[in-house]
């Protein structure tokens, strides 16, 4: 797990902003692999709508965040998680398909080769509650405001051993408040 302190200043400083205005809170958000490069340089964008769009928008044009870890891991890569599909719905046993083992062939450098596929990677976001962040649903939220999420912590998991985290855990919360503010505080 890495804390991340990737905003640009001008981007923290609006995030700030928000955050002082409306308060804040902490979601996952689980991309695919190969989406993490952009995401740590350039922040969480919303693709709603565009060809960059990769699982729909159900409950409209946003950042789509989880509230609980397995939510999000779902949406971490093409493989499936815990019965929870891209689209959120289960999934039928018939379509199931056993996680592939991960490979352990080895590099020149002698570092292991993972398959992404084998792997899945969460940020843990800050959130600011502006007025335009929806709740649709108790582990869903959807925020079509970029300035309103910035990614704080990068987590990467084995696809089998993504732990179940539900952000409603006040104690939780504590330590990312204490952790965050211990890295941006001004």
């Amino acid at each position: 797990q890495y804390l991340l302190l990737s905003a640009p200043p001008e981007m923290e400083e609006r995030f700030q902003a928000l955050k002082t205005q409306h308060g804040s809170d902490f979601c996952f958000h689980g991309s695919a692999p190969a989406n993490w490069h952009s995401i740590l340089r350039l922040g969480l964008r919303n693709a709603s709508g565009t060809s960059l769009m990769t699982a729909g928008q159900a409950h409209g044009p946003g950042i789509y965040l989880g509230r609980q870890s397995h939510v999000s891991a779902a949406y971490s890569g093409r493989a499936l998680v815990d019965g929870f599909g891209p689209i959120g719905g289960r999934r039928s046993d018939r379509h199931h398909d056993a996680p592939k083992a991960p490979s352990l062939d080895r590099e020149v450098t002698g570092q292991r080769v993972h398959d992404p596929d084998s792997m899945a990677m969460l940020a843990i976001c800050e959130v600011a509650k502006v007025p335009t962040l929806k709740q649709p649903t108790s582990h869903i939220w959807v925020c079509p405001d970029e300035a309103a999420v910035v990614t704080r912590f990068f987590l990467v998991y084995s696809r089998q051993a993504v732990p179940s985290i539900d952000m409603g855990c006040k104690d939780l919360r504590a330590q990312l408040v204490s952790l965050t503010e211990r890295w941006t505080s001004t």
